[in-house]
C-alpha cells in the first residue's frame, strides 16, 4: 500500500477503495415502520421513496446524539447504517421504544460487506469494474444490480460510492476496483480526506452529550415534521439559540500534532474556550488541522487560540472555516 499522504492524494485525484467493516446496519420491516421511524429520528424519513437516503440523528429524550444515522429506503424495508461505535446504543434505544408498532428490528451486518469508493474517478472505476449501475446515481441514491446496491455518497465533498455485496465477496470486489485503477487506501487515509472536508462522526467528534446543532448536523434535522423523541430541546436549541459551542476548525502552527481532547484556551478568559477532537496532519494543505468545539463567542475565522494539552505543552493555532478543503 502506498504512503499515507500518496493514499490521500490518491482520493482527491483519482480513486481510493477500501473495506468499511466499522459500518453496521439494521433492517427496519413491518407496516408501521415508517410511522415508527418517523417518530424515533430526526429527520423525515416520510419523504423518501424507495432508492433515496438521508442522514439523521436518534436523539435522546434530552436532545443529545444517541447516533448519526444513514436511512436508506427501499419497497419492503428501511436499512439504517450507523457506525459501530455507537451502534449498540442505538439498536438498544430503538428495540426499547418498538413497542406498540407493528414493526421488526433485524441487524443485517453479517449479511453483506460494504466496500467504498471516494475520489473524481470513482464512478469511472465502477464502471470499468462492471458497475455501470453507479453512472445514472446522484448523491443518496442507490440501486440494485445483480445482488449488489450500488449507493451515491459523496460525504467528504468528493464523489462517493458503496458496494454492499453478500457476505465473503469483498475482498473479492476490492481487488477487481484495483485492478479497475481504484488504489487501496487505509482508514486512516479517509479520516484525513474527512477532517479535510470538515465532517463529524461519532466517537470523535459527536457523543452523548452533543446537540446535533453544535455538532452543525443542520442537514440531519426537519423542523417541520413534527414530533421525534429529542425534538423539544433541539427545536427550543434552534429557535432560541440555545448552543454554547459550535464545530469549528482549528489550523495548528508548526510541525506539532496535538491530542485529541487538548484544551482549545483564548486570551484573557479563566477556563477553556473549547476542544480538540480529531486532529490529523493534512498533507493536503502541508499543515496540520483539527475539528473541534469553541464557545460561539470566538467561533469567527481567524480567531488565534492556544491549544494546550499534557504538562504544560502548548502550540499557537487559529480558528478555520469548514470545510478545511472543499
Amino acid at each position: 500500500m502506498k504512503t499515507l499522504e500518496q493514499q490521500v492524494a490518491s482520493i482527491r485525484s483519482g480513486a481510493g477503495a477500501r473495506l468499511r467493516p466499522e459500518l453496521f446496519t439494521l433492517r427496519l420491516t413491518g407496516p408501521d415502520r415508517l410511522r415508527y421511524l418517523n417518530g424515533m429520528v430526526s429527520n423525515d424519513v416520510a419523504k423518501l421513496t424507495p432508492g433515496q437516503a438521508l442522514y439523521a440523528v436518534k436523539a435522546n429524550n434530552k436532545g443529545k446524539v444517541e447516533g448519526v444515522l444513514r436511512v436508506r429506503a427501499t419497497d419492503e424495508a428501511f436499512f439504517l447504517d450507523v457506525l459501530e461505535v455507537v451502534a449498540n446504543a442505538v439498536a438498544g434505544a430503538l428495540v426499547k421504544l418498538l413497542i406498540m408498532d407493528d414493526a421488526q428490528l433485524a441487524d443485517a451486518t453479517d449479511e453483506r460487506q460494504v466496500v467504498a469508493v471516494h475520489g473524481p474517478n470513482a464512478q469511472a472505476v465502477l464502471q470499468a469494474a462492471g458497475y455501470p449501475a453507479a453512472a445514472g446515481l446522484v448523491a443518496l441514491q442507490q440501486v440494485e444490480a445483480g445482488g449488489v446496491t450500488v449507493l451515491r455518497d459523496d460525504a467528504y465533498g468528493l464523489p462517493g460510492f458503496e458496494l454492499h455485496v453478500p457476505a465473503g465477496q469483498g475482498d473479492a470486489v476490492l481487488a477487481a476496483l484495483s485492478a479497475a485503477g481504484a488504489d487501496p487506501v487505509s482508514a486512516e487515509a479517509v479520516d484525513v480526506v474527512r477532517v479535510e472536508a470538515g465532517v463529524p462522526v461519532d466517537g470523535a467528534d459527536i457523543d452523548d452529550d452533543t446537540i446535533p446543532l453544535e455538532a452543525r448536523l443542520d442537514h440531519t434535522l426537519s423542523f417541520t415534521k413534527g414530533c421525534y423523541v429529542g425534538q423539544e430541546t433541539i427545536a427550543r436549541a434552534h429557535n432560541l439559540g440555545g448552543v454554547k459551542h459550535h464545530l469549528v476548525g482549528f489550523a495548528v502552527e508548526g510541525d506539532v500534532r496535538p491530542p485529541a481532547g487538548a484544551r482549545v484556551e483564548v486570551e484573557d478568559a479563566d477556563k477553556a474556550a473549547g476542544e480538540l477532537t480529531s486532529v490529523v496532519r493534512s498533507p493536503t494543505l502541508g499543515e496540520v488541522i483539527a475539528l473541534g468545539y469553541i464557545r460561539v463567542a470566538h467561533e469567527a475565522e481567524g480567531t488565534p487560540v492556544r491549544i494546550a494539552w499534557g504538562e504544560g505543552e502548548s502550540a499557537p493555532a487559529v480558528v478555520r472555516k469548514l470545510p478545511f478543503v472543499g
